[in-house]
């Protein structure tokens, strides 16, 4: 890309401004929003189960349940929010290539 030059879209769908340098600020957008993807449903699922095995005697059985859906509940999230940022991608590159395309043939 050269400097000076822009590419404007939505946040997380892979198109970023590279003049004005929200390039970082869109990577670390986008790092934030998974580390919160991961790490609410880990603490809250964890308490959850460490609670119950206290309340029942469980320990720690309800505990490591809580883990392991947390990770599941985690890997889902995240495997849909990159998807739909591929998706994204692949769809701009698609309108991209036609408009260049009819570009040439004018």
């Amino acid at each position: 890309m050269q400097e000076g030059s822009t590419v404007k879209g939505e946040v997380g769908d892979g198109s970023f401004s590279a003049a004005s340098g929200t390039v970082t600020f869109k990577a670390w957008q986008l790092a934030w929003e998974l580390g919160y993807t991961i790490a609410i449903p880990i603490v809250i699922l964890a308490l959850l189960g460490r609670y119950a095995d206290k309340a029942w005697g469980t320990s720690p059985w309800l505990l490591l349940a809580g883990v392991l859906c947390s990770i599941v509940t985690s890997s889902s999230l995240v495997y849909h929010k990159v998807a739909k940022i591929l998706k994204s991608q692949t769809t701009n590159s698609k309108l991209q290539t036609i408009s260049n395309g009819q570009n040439a043939n004018s």
